[in-house]
């Protein structure tokens, strides 16, 4: 269940690489803020999908052609399943774009796919130092914590991305679960 949510995470991420060309600028910060304040605020699930999409343009576009070509690629391979070559593609679009957050969630995600969590949670901390509403990045955190029995700081994970991204249905479950594991509910 997990690896087919982070490949169809991968899948939306490659669709609005291909969608729409859109180079990261001084302005995407304040694109951002006007986004990410339309989606607090969204009338429905619809509105804030197309918000989410919006986002996810903005973040996948480093500004430089021959990293976000880079990431591209990077996230065909990722969609095809082949993890192994998808991951020094991106081990190299961070070597040539450390600031560029996007590169440390998706190889964060390979890192998940591929079991290795302490790596996935550096990864996962560069991704939040550079952009704190990575509601995505929040989750697969919490995903991780959970795993390692960490539940209450999951959860707090949880609550951040959905104070963020109120429309995450998904994670509104896994913190719900979450807080009636901790009140001693049968689940």
């Amino acid at each position: 269940m997990r690896r087919m949510r982070i490949v169809l995470f991968t899948g939306m991420i490659l669709a609005s690489l291909l969608g729409c060309a859109a180079p990261a600028s001084d302005a995407s910060s304040s694109q951002l803020d006007a986004l990410f304040s339309r989606l607090r605020t969204a009338d429905s699930a619809d509105e804030a999908h197309h918000i989410e999409m919006a986002i996810l343009r903005v973040w996948v576009h480093s500004g430089q052609s021959d990293v976000d070509a880079l990431m591209l690629r990077g996230l065909e391979l990722a969609n095809a399943g082949d993890l192994d070559a998808a991951m020094p593609v991106f081990d190299r679009i961070i070597e040539l774009a450390p600031n560029f957050a996007e590169a440390y969630n998706q190889r964060a995600q390979l890192h998940v796919l591929r079991e290795e969590y302490p790596e996935a949670v550096i990864d996962i901390e560069h991704v939040l130092a550079l952009e704190p509403r990575h509601f995505g990045a929040l989750t697969g955190l919490g995903h991780i914590l959970e795993l390692y029995g960490q539940d209450e700081t999951a959860l707090r994970c949880y609550d951040q991305a959905l104070a963020i991204n109120p429309y995450l249905d998904d994670v509104r479950d896994l913190a719900e679960s979450l807080r009636q594991k901790l009140r001693g509910v049968p689940i």
